[in-house]
């Protein structure tokens, strides 16, 4: 009786020690990632944008290590005084973040992992000594329920710290945390830490009778007993590893870990970084109450549970965890957004809107998860191998900080999807092998250890054999290319990652973080190219016309490389992404479609539809507008009516799905080369990705199918059909036969020429008008130009060749915006540019946004000066130097057509309006989008007045 009091009593002290200690800890993890997110916006130079997940992570991998080492130590201190030493770290690591230095909060998440790993150690040993095998499971769940009510004293303390600052009544600033609020925050929590440090130096260390701990210890008295060293434990630690049941049980360590990092880290992140739950600032306090209330339900179910069922911390309750974890995994599936894990978004969810009862309702759930999962560990931990119960649970939690460490550290570039398919694949695994472990303990029948080592072996051999040849050459081919470019200007990166987590997820990286690198390689190296590896994708970037020139010019480099892949169910392998012998034969077959005797009808075409936007644009006199989406209905109009004979009339019909949808199959399709999970189809499917892509393939090839049947049907007369001239599609209907092509093959064509035709020219015109509505100096020029040259005259290609400085503000305007950023190709052979060997297999990047604002090229190359375009300066520069429609072999096939659409469009737009820049916004205030073409995310927001 004096036993069961006494235990209930230190359950309830240890509880509550535990609690405090944890209040910082738990509260801090669920906004760490926010709090220090703000200060890297405040701080971009002194913070890393992720150093909250990096920091987790840290305390995780250091955790992982300690937890070898950390049962020795209980062989010179006693389980109380273990867990003092290893709470107090807790308190140190709290008083770090007031600092707000990112190197001192790694230094001590170090320090922290490494003495976390020291109070497990001690807590483990500590909880045996007052359990018996029949109280263990009321004991834990109880001392864990109190624990876990940290979450529930943290959230309403961060109420009341966060409403000390006004800032944090502000719904569109509540996941902005201003450095009051990070101060007082983690001051208290430091507080609070020092007060569990003394609870936890007032423990009593009498132990039960008949305890776990004095069973083992009994146990090991009859073998002769260990000796109290600390190498004599770690070496019994290492040697548990192999333990068959411990081998067995890892899968579900590893598991029981990674949800903990989600719950702990991941979920309440997302609630913060999903915009449409800024109305609720509190919504991660309130999820971390909901979470209390969750471990406490649970642990007040767990001795009245474990009455009524037998066994229940085992199979009934790893029964319970399944299906909180399907019901638990299947909510976050369908109603958070897929990048919230990484960035601050308003992205649509993939069924339920984003909504704070629903993230309440989670934090319940998650809690009695976790009661789950911490039961099954726990009573695993002391019951399958008492004997060396500190050794276990020290091996338990080196798994589960392993796989929170692996989660944390990929948290930066892993979507909410991927996170969830990973979880649900290791509980599988898990729970298959822990079911195995019970079986094999409830018959009192231990594993045959050679039995079990050669299953495991036989599996690896399989492994290797199939594995093993493409990981050699994989490794073979890495060496290589590490070899050739070891001279080359430029750092690897990060182990593994390489350049990689630079990008991150951001669309614009690639108008931000690139130009930005090769600028500080050409001040420091004075670098030509610059070299990038993502992960075991080696990339190359030419910085000046010369230099491109080795790939552009080249006869037999010309495969395109395989980040366009993505687009293929869209667009196939069209004369844009083919290569070799196809790519050949299609140009040579579609020549013919942009020649000079075709021109004159082209231009009247192009001069009709322009003269539609000059109306349409009469009901946007003297307002602010988006003049992108009147570009590219525009645009559309002229390529279906000039290249498919198709009289669409987009200008008439704003609502285009065709539009929309290649927006988005464009954005999906550029998300491939940066994010890994993408590149294998269980991830695009994963994470909805391939979803969203099939989705929008549908109105995009039924548009151009509806054109192409259209187009077969129209049969012209006798008479007529000889003197028609035959437009780009009715060629290639005509090669059916002649080429051998199929309707498959017309269908990749249009579906290329439909989209390159219209939305490289719609995006070129889009930032010509911008470029002019800024500068309106060169804007009257050109107006003066096309009011002398044309009059009010139709445009025809010989006065069209007249327009020179139009044209000259054109090229200076794709100089700075071209449509077309980055041209990638894959490298055949190994590739001789000039003092250096690009290997093989290697990607290729012609990126005409990097070469034209290269300052050794174009001096201060931000300004907006068509000057350069001169016959005078074109001289000075190599001829590839501006390359918007690329060079060489495949070079823009359209080009002519292009420059033509450009110029009668523009001239037709200026001969009526005035272009103007109302906004406070410059030229370069725009944020640059790179997907396959060119776009300013807010927008080409411009102001038309009658001339």
């Amino acid at each position: 009786m004096l036993d069961s009091r006494y235990a209930l009593f230190t359950t309830i002290v240890l509880g509550v020690a535990h609690m405090c200690m944890f209040v910082g800890y738990d509260e801090g993890s669920f906004i760490v990632e926010s709090v220090l997110h703000s200060v890297h916006d405040r701080k971009p130079d002194e913070m890393n944008e992720h150093a909250g997940y990096y920091g987790q992570a840290i305390v995780n991998a250091f955790n992982m290590v300690g937890h070898i080492v950390a049962p020795a130590i209980l062989c010179v201190i006693n389980a109380k005084w273990t867990m003092v030493i290893g709470s107090v770290f807790f308190s140190i690591s709290f008083a770090s973040y007031i600092l707000m230095n990112e190197y001192v909060i790694y230094v001590s998440s170090a320090f922290l992992g490494l003495l976390f790993a020291v109070f497990n150690a001690g807590y483990s040993r500590y909880i045996t000594q007052i359990s018996t095998v029949a109280t263990i499971e009321k004991i834990n769940g109880l001392e864990w329920s109190i624990a876990c009510l940290s979450t529930l004293v943290g959230g309403f303390l961060y109420i009341p710290l966060t409403l000390m600052d006004p800032k944090s009544s502000e719904p569109s600033l509540y996941r902005e945390y201003s450095d009051t609020q990070i101060r007082l925050m983690y001051g208290t929590f430091t507080v609070i830490g020092i007060i569990s440090n003394v609870i936890f130096c007032f423990l009593p260390t009498r132990e039960v009778d008949n305890s776990i701990s004095s069973i083992a210890k009994a146990a090991d008295d009859e073998k002769g007993g260990k000796a109290a060293k600390i190498r004599e434990s770690i070496k019994l630690t290492l040697k548990s590893f192999f333990d068959p049941l411990v081998l067995q049980l890892s899968p579900h360590f590893i598991y029981v870990g990674w949800q903990n990092s989600i719950w702990l880290s991941v979920y309440p992140t997302t609630l913060q970084f999903t915009q449409s739950l800024s109305s609720s600032i509190f919504v991660t306090a309130y999820y971390g109450m909901t979470f209390s209330i969750g471990s406490l339900t649970m642990g007040t179910l767990m001795g009245p549970l474990s009455r009524r069922i037998v066994r229940f911390g085992q199979t009934p309750c790893l029964i319970l965890a399944a299906g909180l974890q399907l019901l638990c995994g299947t909510l976050i599936l369908l109603s958070t957004p897929n990048m919230s894990t990484i960035s601050p978004n308003d992205d649509p969810s993939l069924l339920i809107p984003p909504n704070v009862p629903l993230a309440l309702a989670m934090g319940f759930l998650f809690g009695l998860l976790d009661g789950c999962n911490n039961t099954n560990r726990t009573v695993m931990c002391a019951t399958a191998l008492p004997a060396k119960r500190a050794q276990v649970f020290a091996i338990a939690r080196f798994y589960q900080a392993l796989s929170g460490s692996i989660l944390l550290f990929a948290s930066p570039i892993l979507t909410t999807y991927w996170m969830l398919g990973i979880e649900a694949i290791l509980f599988v695994i898990g729970a298959s092998f822990y079911l195995r472990v019970v079986s094999l303990l409830n018959k009192s029948h231990r594993p045959s250890r050679m039995g079990f080592f050669f299953k495991l072996c036989a599996v690896g051999l399989l492994g290797l054999i199939f594995f093993g040849q493409r990981l050699l050459k994989a490794w073979r081919d890495h060496c290589h290319r590490k070899e050739l470019t070891a001279k080359m200007p430029g750092d690897e990166g990060i182990p593994f990652f390489g350049h990689l987590l630079d990008f991150g997820n951001s669309d614009i990286a690639l108008s931000t973080t690139v130009p930005a690198r090769c600028r500080r390689l050409r001040a420091i190296e004075g670098g030509r190219i610059l070299k990038l590896w993502l992960i075991n994708v080696l990339a190359f970037f030419p910085l000046d016309g010369h230099m491109a020139s080795y790939i552009l010019h080249s006869s037999t480099e010309i495969q395109k490389g395989d980040e366009y892949d993505a687009f293929e169910p869209w667009v196939g392998r069209g004369l844009i992404f083919s290569g070799g012998k196809k790519w050949h034969k299609r140009r040579k077959m579609l020549v013919p479609a942009f020649t000079p005797s075709l021109m004159d009808n082209y231009i009247k075409t192009m001069h009709k539809h322009a003269k539609v936007l000059q109306e349409v644009l009469a009901e946007k006199v003297g307002k602010e507008f988006d003049f992108f989406p009147y570009s590219k209905r525009c645009a559309l109009d002229i390529i279906c009516d000039t290249a498919m004979g198709k009289v669409l009339d987009a200008q008439h019909t704003p609502d285009q799905p065709y539009v929309r949808s290649i927006g988005v199959l464009m954005k999906l399709g550029m998300e491939v080369p940066f994010k890994p999970h993408l590149w294998f189809k269980i991830g695009r499917y994963l994470t909805g990705w391939q979803q969203e892509y099939d989705e929008n393939v549908v109105p995009a090839h039924a548009l151009t199918n509806k054109v192409i049947m259209d187009r077969m049907e129209y049969v012209p007369s006798d008479e007529g059909a000889n003197t028609r001239q035959k437009n780009f599609l009715d060629m290639l209907i005509a090669a059916q036969e002649s080429n051998g092509l199929n309707l498959d093959d017309i269908r990749e064509e249009v579906d290329t020429f439909m989209f390159a035709g219209h939305d490289t020219t719609a995006t070129a015109l889009g930032w010509i008008v911008w470029c002019l509505a800024n500068h309106p100096e060169y804007q009257e020029q050109c107006y003066e130009e096309v009011t002398k040259i044309l009059g009010d005259e139709e445009p025809t290609k010989l006065k069209l060749a007249s327009l020179r400085y139009l044209e000259k503000c054109i090229k200076e305007a794709l100089r700075l915006f071209p449509s077309v950023p980055y041209i990638i190709r894959a490298l055949q052979n190994d590739l001789v540019m000039d003092t250096y060997t690009l290997p093989a297999g290697s990607s290729l990047v012609i990126s005409p946004f990097l070469i034209h604002r290269n300052e050794k090229i174009y001096p201060n190359p931000e300004v907006y000066d068509p000057e350069r375009f001169t016959p005078e300066n074109i001289k000075t520069r190599h001829v590839d130097d501006f390359c918007a429609f690329a060079a060489g072999p495949r070079n823009c096939i359209g080009q002519k057509f292009a420059m033509h659409e450009m110029k009668v469009v523009m001239a037709a737009i200026l001969r009526k309006y005035k272009l103007k820049n109302i906004s406070k916004r410059k030229l370069h205030d725009v944020t640059l989008l790179t997907e396959v073409i060119l776009r300013a995310q807010e927008g080409i927001n411009v102001v038309v007045e009658r001339r």
